[in-house]
């Protein structure tokens, strides 16, 4: 979860826990980029976010699929259905992201019996 809102954007606790993501092996990850209403719901602002984020993935050297839903909770815009007020983005809302995504095989570790 990023949000849009003016000063807060990518933070430092989100970087962590990408880092760790990538660390662990987690083979995917769904950004919602929340607050899409303080910028009016602008493609510009979301390129300009998912670009930003894009580049800190490529810099810990994440390459796994990485799929960016452009949501504003607060209208309940693109979390369930897609939303007219971003005509723009053409992927599934948010939910239907999660619900389809496709789940990965954990690995055990073996256990010393």
């Amino acid at each position: 979860m990023v949000s849009m809102k003016e000063g807060e954007g990518l933070q430092p606790q989100t970087k962590r826990h990408v880092y760790i993501a990538n660390m662990l092996g987690i083979k995917g990850l769904i950004v919602a980029v929340n607050k899409m209403d303080m910028v009016n719901y602008d493609k510009g602002a979301f390129d300009k976010i998912k670009h930003s984020i894009s580049d800190y993935l490529t810099a810990i050297g994440f390459d796994k699929p990485v799929s960016y839903v452009p949501v504003s909770a607060y209208d309940s815009e693109n979390l369930v259905k897609s939303s007219s007020k971003m005509g723009w983005y053409k992927g599934r809302p948010l939910v239907d992201e999660l619900a389809y995504s496709v789940p990965t095989r954990r690995v055990e570790a073996a256990r010393a019996v």
